[in-house]
């Protein structure tokens, strides 16, 4: 059976090579779902620059806290954001 690439697929599971330890869980993955414009335009109304807006966007993808995603290692955020960019290829 032939796999969906990732651009064709509603979401993407994100395992975590660097797990965070939050208050109440452990985050060993995070599930991304395809992004919508109404979330580009509510990540936009936090401000504080780009990586911010995209945290909030990411947060918003995955039905987390933003700030919980402050704390990834950064070979996580990027395999995060190679995904997302996934998600806009034309397949």
């Amino acid at each position: 059976m032939n796999e969906k690439p990732e651009s064709k697929k509603m979401e993407v599971v994100v395992t975590l090579d660097f797990p965070v330890a939050l208050a109440d869980r452990k985050l060993t993955e995070l599930t991304m779902r395809r992004p919508t414009v109404k979330d580009h335009l509510e990540a936009e109304k936090g401000g504080g620059g780009d990586l911010a807006s995209e945290v909030r966007l990411f947060g918003r993808m995955c039905k987390v806290n933003p700030e919980d995603l402050e704390t990834l290692d950064m070979a996580d955020y990027q395999r995060m954001q190679e995904v997302y960019k996934s998600f806009l290829r034309q397949a």
